[in-house]
């Protein structure tokens, strides 16, 4: 049949290649990302400690769906939200997004959100109605 080349699916490490990136046109690589120190301990790392972060409730434009919203005023980068919403998403058992700079959790959960920020050592204020 084709005579076209074989793309390895055998051999690297886990989540360390993407299968995809022949097609994409992106070199192949077989090295983990470097990962830094703060991410490896889960810890939060310089200023990712002792945020104020505004945490709401919003029900408008979603259908009549609850959202609750936290907000870290631009002070987290894109990666440092992701890390903090998906700790929040496992310890309070509810799914979440990230979108335009803001964190999203499904439902109302803004209590134990400020409860959980509080341990994790940033200033949470519950902001809005």
């Amino acid at each position: 049949m084709g005579g076209g080349k074989k793309i390895p699916t055998d051999g690297g490490r886990t989540l360390a290649q993407n299968p995809f990136a022949a097609l994409f046109g992106e070199p192949k690589s077989g090295t983990a990302p470097q990962e830094t120190a703060s991410a490896k301990s889960g810890a939060p790392a310089g200023r990712e400690r002792g945020l104020r972060l505004e945490v709401r409730r919003e029900k408008s434009g979603r259908g009549g769906k609850t959202v609750t919203s936290i907000d870290p005023c631009g002070a987290l980068s894109e990666e440092a939200l992701i890390r903090l919403g998906k700790s929040l998403q496992k310890t309070l058992a509810t799914g979440g997004t990230v979108k335009g700079g803001r964190l999203e959790l499904q439902g109302d959960c803004r209590e134990r959100a400020i409860e959980e920020l509080r341990k994790a050592g940033h200033r949470p204020v519950a902001a809005g109605g």
